[in-house]
């Protein structure tokens, strides 16, 4: 019978270390700046301290979830399993929850774990179902659902002839715009020039 290797065994759960702590500073630098954002629309009277504990909190679900999926991924062969892939993220995002939510108060640490697991897991099978990249092709949506989302978008592809108008439509504003700026201008002028005619003396 042969006896495990102790030394692959303390790589695996050490070799992961630095990289899941390179991982964990970039999600604390993004923490970092979604606190200063939330942090000033909040208007919280300390504008370091937010930032700082969202940076603190992202550090370590960041790392949490990198170092737990690194170890449970350790081995090659388990890695070529699509369903052990998503139980190991599902599990690492639960841990990654877990840790985000000792940050709020004790009654969020099983809710926010569930709800990253769950979301984790989910990812894992979409990318698992798209051989391991997500891509979507919007000519693949339905066209109603192509016009919904269309309606959605802020911007909108417009033909040559359509800026043409939407711009002719801009000028036209925008002359009208000055054309009543130079009446009140001469209207203050006239104004003006009554005003002072009327302080002359009598000669």
């Amino acid at each position: 019978m042969e006896k495990p290797n102790t030394n692959s065994l303390a790589d695996s759960f050490t070799s992961p270390i630095f990289s899941s702590l390179a991982v964990g500073v970039g999600t604390g630098a993004v923490g970092i700046a979604y606190g200063g954002v939330a942090g000033t629309i909040l208007s919280t009277p300390n504008p370091l301290l937010y930032p700082t504990y969202s940076g603190l909190q992202w550090f370590c679900a960041g790392t949490t979830f990198f170092y737990c999926r690194s170890i449970l991924l350790a081995d090659p062969k388990t890695r070529q399993q699509p369903l052990h892939v998503v139980a190991a993220s599902g599990l690492s995002g639960f841990g990654a929850g877990a840790v985000a939510g000792t940050f709020l108060r004790r009654t969020a640490v099983i809710p926010g774990g569930v709800m990253l697991g769950v979301l984790a897991a989910t990812s894992q099978t979409v990318l698992n179902m798209n051989g391991g990249s997500f891509e979507l092709n919007f000519n693949e949506i339905p066209l109603r659902l192509q016009r919904g989302i269309a309606n959605l978008m802020p911007m909108q592809s417009l033909s040559d002839k359509e800026y043409e108008e939407l711009l002719t439509s801009k000028l036209l504003k925008i002359e009208a715009q000055i054309s009543l700026l130079d009446d009140q201008i001469a209207d203050l002028r006239e104004a003006s020039q009554q005003q002072n005619s009327s302080r002359r003396p009598e000669s």
